[in-house]
Parts: C-alpha cells; structure tokens; sequence
C-alpha cells in the first residue's frame, strides 16, 4: 500500500514531467499557495489476490493523477506526459515493485475560483499491480 512512493518517483524522475512541474508533485492534496501547473496522487483503491496458502503476493491498485494548470492547453500538455511517462511502466521504484502500470481512462474539469481565475484539471486514471514482499 506504499505505491505512492512508486508513483512519486517515476513522476518525478522523467525528464519530460520534471521539466513541467518541478518537484510539485503531491499525495492527495497540495497546499492552497502551490503555483501552476502541479501534480496531485491519490490511491482510489486496493485489489488483493488473495491464494488458499496465504495472503495476497500481487495486491491490484487503482489510483489517479489529477494535473492542474491555469490554461487548458497547459493542462493537456502535462497530462499527456504524466500518462506517457506511467503506462506500462515495470520495475522497482523506491523499492516498490511494480509488476505493470495500465492506463484506464480520463476526464477533464474547471473550476473558477474566488479571483475569477479558471483551474484546468486533467483526471487519469491507472492500475498497478503491485508485487507483495513475501
């Protein structure tokens, strides 16, 4: 249940996101001064595989990457590079092993705040399945 520090690490080690957001990257909520653009993770749920011998070997996770941007634009340009640099990814990060990383899908929002100002807001959702230390 730690692949947030998998995900932290994969997004903020690819050249194309960094070169974006900076190290503005952020577990479940930033703070209200953050400036634009920044990432935002979350886990929306955990799928475990369970076996007759044992606990789960492989736990199946979901979760999404909110990417917020003062333009639109803006907001496309990063969430397309967010899901370039997760799909399909495997390996161990922050020792995290990830079996495998799959895109499921998107969704767009706005939202205008208080100053008038519009916030862009680009939804993916992914599933890593996640290989469990025995």
């Amino acid at each position: 249940m730690k692949i947030g520090l998998a995900i932290y690490n994969i997004l903020a080690n690819d050249s194309d996101v960094a070169a974006i957001v900076s190290t503005r990257i952020y577990p479940n909520v930033a703070t209200q001064s953050t400036t634009f653009p920044f990432l935002v993770y979350q886990t929306t749920g955990v799928n475990p595989n369970d076996t007759k011998d044992g606990g789960s070997t492989v736990d199946g996770n979901s979760f999404e990457v909110l990417c917020f941007a003062d333009s639109y634009t803006d907001s496309v340009d990063l969430s397309t590079k967010v899901r370039v640099a997760l799909d399909r990814k495997s390996g161990t990060y922050n020792t995290i092993e990830v079996q495998s990383i799959q895109y499921e899908g998107s969704s767009e929002h706005f939202d205008i705040q208080g100053d008038n100002r519009g916030i862009y807001v680009q939804s993916l959702s992914f599933d890593l399945r996640q290989i469990n230390p025995t």
